[in-house]
């Protein structure tokens, strides 16, 4: 073979020994150019569909120490009323409120709230006496981006909310939440307003400035893998052992966030989101939260509540009745039968009616029997008292017989007599 020939093959053969090595590699799985799906699904990934989902706490479903009313959460912000001791009316309620709406369980589900559903469990029985309306706000359309590798998030929301006392005589609006999970720990705040109220005196209304704080504090949370698309957690807000200042708290000791209840003092509601020693304090613990995002369903069913209170019936031991009827006299001058003794005026409830209607959330006026007039006496009692009337006259009028006698005998006695007297001369 002539020599440039030869040249030509050698060189060819080296070009392709160095191709080998690259074209093998190339071949190897893992060593070609990065799948761009893999290389997301390891670090942070954008959403732009949670939602988020709470109730506040028992109290906020619940009825209110006020005659009639309640408490509700509403979407968007209801009006402002322009004074205090205002009740709100239905027209002032919105179940839903561009991303912000309410629903309400109905023991298998949660719905779409009601201005009736209220004042109702889920089974339709009033609220109160440890029965609550199971009702929750839901913030749709949450955008943010979550890293499960590092246990980071931060997702935010747009829309508002009401939380209503006392059927509108207190309230404040919740707005725009933010929940930020940093190394697995989350928190939760949002920017509240509202008006400023009292219990003490409710003409006081006037406008709060808005502010930002902390709503829930969540502790750890799971926000699942990096592979897996959809997820989302249940997490219940720190209360139990929580100390707060500038507040009359007691043991044993429970409240919602620091900034959280200094807002709430402004409102004039701040005694309802710590342990204060009322009654309703069983009731203020945080509710759980949910967030979930890409169409995942983790919404678990509302945690059972203390059991309700059974109504308080008390025996009530009624007077003997007389055996017969008793004549009184009526509006119009005529005699008539009365009603035994013990027995209930027309307008009043017994006290066993007055304790379940109590127990239902009514008010009823109820009156001690030993308030009630007593009745007239009997025609016997009228002789008897009769008789004793003549025999205390008779006794009378011959006492006075007696003195009187006596005081003319008396006088005649001291009268001197004619032979006694002395004589003129």
């Amino acid at each position: 073979m002539p020599r440039p020939w030869r040249d030509l093959v050698a060189a060819g053969l080296a070009l392709g020994l160095a191709l080998l090595p690259s074209a093998a590699l190339a071949d190897q799985p893992g060593t070609g150019d990065p799948d761009p799906s893999a290389q997301g699904a390891s670090g942070p990934r954008a959403v732009d569909d949670a939602v988020l989902r709470w109730g506040l706490n028992d109290e906020s479903n619940n009825r209110a120490f006020a005659p009639g009313t309640i408490n509700f959460l509403s979407a968007g912000k209801v009006p402002d009323p322009g004074r205090g001791g205002t009740i709100m009316p239905a027209s002032g309620w919105s179940a839903r409120t561009g991303d912000v709406a309410v629903e309400k369980w109905d023991g298998s589900a949660y719905r779409p709230a009601t201005w009736a559903g209220l004042r109702t469990d889920a089974t339709g029985a009033a609220i109160g006496g440890g029965r609550f309306s199971g009702h929750q706000l839901v913030f749709s359309g949450g955008e943010g981006t979550i890293d499960a590798a590092t246990g980071d998030a931060t997702i935010s929301w747009d829309g508002d909310a009401s939380v209503v006392y006392y059927s509108g005589m207190a309230f404040f609006y919740l707005s725009d939440p933010e929940l930020v999970v940093e190394d697995g720990v989350g928190q939760v705040t949002a920017e509240l307003g509202g008006f400023a109220s009292s219990m003490e005196d409710l003409t006081a209304w006037g406008p709060v400035a808005p502010e930002r704080v902390v709503v829930a504090d969540l502790g750890r949370v799971d926000l699942g893998s990096a592979q897996e698309e959809a997820g989302g957690f249940t997490a219940t807000p720190a209360y139990d052992g929580v100390q707060v200042t500038g507040v009359p708290q007691v043991r044993p000791y429970g409240s919602f966030p620091q900034s959280f209840v200094d807002f709430q003092r402004t409102t004039g509601t701040a005694a309802y989101w710590y342990s204060s020693g009322g009654s309703a304090d069983p009731y203020k613990k945080a509710s759980p939260m949910t967030v979930s995002w890409a169409g995942a369903d983790v919404t678990p069913p509302p945690t059972p509540g203390p059991a309700p209170l059974d109504p308080i019936e008390n025996p009530v031991v009624q007077p003997p009745r007389p055996s017969a009827t008793t004549p009184t006299t009526s509006s119009a001058g005529r005699r008539s039968g009365a009603a035994a003794p013990g027995a209930p005026a027309a307008n009043l409830a017994p006290p066993a009616d007055a304790a379940r209607a109590a127990a239902r959330g009514e008010l009823v006026q109820t009156r001690p029997v030993s308030t009630l007039l007593p009745l007239p006496p009997t025609a016997s009692e009228r002789s008897r008292d009769a008789l004793w009337w003549w025999l205390a006259a008779a006794l009378t009028g011959l006492a006075a017989l007696v003195v009187t006698g006596s005081s003319v005998a008396a006088s005649r006695t001291s009268r001197p007599s004619p032979e006694a007297a002395p004589r003129r001369g």
